[in-house]
């Protein structure tokens, strides 16, 4: 491990067309202390060739390539290859204004912060709007409440959902094996970011923007799966139960039961969602999907204090939850589920999934 060297992971899969003007953010940092770690998921395009290309202009760019098995399992190859005291990720269509680095570093260096995090720049048809924590420091406790009550309009729940724009210390995430779950096609940055806020103490954010969100339009995010939904509602469980691991011992009574009834009533409308997706399941894969979810100890827990809010919130779901009926929670489910794509159309539900990853 190399103090002060800051390791840049970006995972590269069919981005030719944008893996350029990522890798030159990146050169053109005004730290020289990092190192470039391009991992090629088995691209088809010719980003891999261009990943070669590029390592031979810098000798800070290494280049790694392997069969195509997703972002996780090149994230966790990259994890596996740092040099670095720090690392950083960051998406292969994405890219870093030029101080990046150096605030992060700079803030993570003075403070002694296990965690530092920047604003986000979100790039959307020609425009930038930035996005930024609200404090200048937080516990983890403080943080994972945020996210899951959406106080602040929800910023710490969408700063938080991903790994990029944040600088995590190697020895963290060595000590705790902190890796990406290559089980799960989506969502995987939450859980790699809930699992690092457990162990972290001290939470810093700088107020500067330190990341660049280029939003995809559906039609150029069209390579996602039917699969989608059902990862993000599993991505949201287990990310729940992360958070809830944090906040358990560090909270009131009152406090646990509001944490318990938010999250469960964000897991409701998953459930709405994931039955109006019945139709992409294998046969016996949503029964089978939910007799292992009314298994999770926080569920079980959060459904025995769950109070509905709303007249239009199902009476049945919770219901099935708090006595543990997969059977008649698939059916539940299964008919709220149209009712929601009765009422928002299909079109609208599609675009509301690819909105979630980015």
């Amino acid at each position: 491990m190399i103090s002060g060297l800051v390791s840049v992971i970006v995972p590269v899969y069919n981005t030719e067309r944008y893996l350029r003007r990522t890798v030159e953010s990146l050169i053109g940092q005004t730290s020289s202390c990092i190192e470039i770690i391009l991992v090629d998921d088995g691209s088809t395009d010719r980003s891999g060739e261009l990943c070669d290309d590029l390592s031979q202009q810098d000798s800070r760019i290494k280049v790694f390539h392997q069969t195509n098995k997703g972002v996780s399992a090149a994230r966790n190859l990259g994890l596996r290859n740092v040099r670095g005291e720090y690392i950083m990720f960051v998406d292969s269509d994405d890219e870093l204004p030029a101080d990046s680095v150096d605030n992060l570093l700079s803030a993570s260096k003075n403070t002694q912060y296990d965690l530092v995090i920047g604003g986000l720049f979100v790039s959307e048809n020609g425009k930038k709007r930035l996005v930024s924590l609200n404090q200048e420091s937080y516990n983890n406790f403080d943080l994972a409440n945020e996210i899951v009550t959406y106080s602040n309009d929800g910023i710490a729940a969408f700063v938080m959902s991903s790994s990029c724009g944040k600088l995590y210390k190697n020895e963290i995430i060595n000590n705790n094996n902190i890796i990406f779950n290559e089980n799960l096609q989506a969502g995987e940055d939450g859980i790699f970011v809930a699992e690092y806020l457990y162990v972290s103490k001290k939470v810093f954010n700088v107020f500067l923007p330190s990341y660049i969100i280029h939003r995809m339009t559906p039609n150029e995010r069209i390579s996602a799966t039917s699969s989608v939904y059902s990862d993000i509602f599993e991505f949201r469980c287990m990310y729940f139960q992360n958070l809830w691991e944090i906040l358990r011992d560090n909270s009131s009574d009152t406090e646990q039961r509001y944490f318990m009834q938010m999250a469960l009533q964000k897991l409701i409308g998953d459930l709405v969602i994931a039955g109006a997706y019945n139709d992409f399941y294998l046969r016996g894969e949503l029964y089978a999907k939910m007799e292992k979810f009314l298994e999770i100890p926080f569920i079980r827990e959060a459904s025995l204090i769950y109070r509905r809010k709303r007249a239009a919130d199902s009476v049945w779901i919770p219901l099935f939850l708090r006595y543990r009926q997969p059977r008649l929670l698939c059916i539940a489910m299964k008919i709220r589920g149209q009712a929601y794509i009765k009422a928002r159309g299909k079109s609208r539900f599609v675009k509301s999934i690819y909105r979630i990853g980015k």
